[in-house]
């Protein structure tokens, strides 16, 4: 249902009550259903429905307008002064939700896979059986599509670093200046050692910009060598970073 034929009604907080009664209109069933409920849900097409239904069954077109578009009408416009009932079309990014309050974000909905049964002809292929424990059935045949360019896209919209599933290392190295440390070796295997997979970035310069690669790599974790009289190391990880003393990183499992 598109934003612009819809809106919202929330439902009742716990041990209250939603909007009441039936409409009068024949046909109508209560709250959800026939005209007012359409009318209530933003439902357009439901609605029209409803209101041939009723005049089909003999209701006074007077009596669909009095008894059922008009007070259903009454209580959207209730429900949009005291916050139950919102128009999508009209919401804005910064708006408070009515459920809880809070700001609400942007978002888009993207498609990310698609499922669908296969050709009706290779599912009554005879072979595709399995015995379900009382007689042989047809086993449900479907088809997946996943589009990997969308689910990353995705993923990172809304992550600083890829999760460790999804990326293609673990960790990435970086020091600033144009030598290796001495101790990058070490560290790389203390690395390897606990699990991980490293990329060092050996071509030397400033670790600013190593730093604005790691980031470009979204890598899960970022180990970078800082210079100075008593060398150590900064691990950045899930937005936190922690400072090491080189020999206490290697030799602790923990690290």
């Amino acid at each position: 249902v598109s934003g612009r034929e819809y809106c919202g009604e929330l439902p009742p907080a716990a041990g209250g009550t939603g909007t009441s009664g039936k409409s009068g209109v024949p046909g109508e069933s209560g709250e959800a259903d026939g005209l007012s409920g359409a009318i209530r849900r933003g439902l357009k097409a439901d609605a029209a429905e409803a209101a041939r239904t009723a005049l089909a069954g003999g209701a006074a077109p007077l009596d669909v307008i009095s008894t059922g578009i008009v007070p259903a009408l009454e209580t959207v416009g209730r429900g949009f002064e005291t916050g139950s009932v919102f128009d999508l079309a009209v919401v804005q990014e910064g708006d408070r939700c009515p459920v809880c309050g809070s700001p609400m974000k942007a978002a888009e909905l993207r498609r990310v896979a698609r499922f669908h049964p296969v050709d009706p002809v290779c599912a009554a292929e005879p072979s595709l059986t399995f015995f379900n424990g009382q007689r042989k059935a047809h086993v449900p045949v479907w088809s997946a599509e996943l589009d990997l360019t969308a689910f990353l896209s995705a993923v990172t919209e809304s992550c600083d670093t890829l999760p460790r599933e999804l990326a293609p290392f673990d960790t990435f190295v970086c020091w600033d200046g144009d030598e290796a440390p001495a101790a990058l070796s070490r560290v790389i295997e203390a690395l390897e050692g606990r699990g991980l997979s490293v990329v060092a970035d050996d071509r030397g310069g400033k670790s600013a910009d190593r730093e604005a690669e790691a980031a470009a790599l979204m890598a899960p974790q970022t180990v970078r060598f800082s210079a100075g009289d008593t060398p150590a190391l900064t691990m950045t990880e899930n937005g936190a970073s922690r400072e090491y003393e080189i020999e206490a990183f290697i030799s602790s499992p923990e690290a």
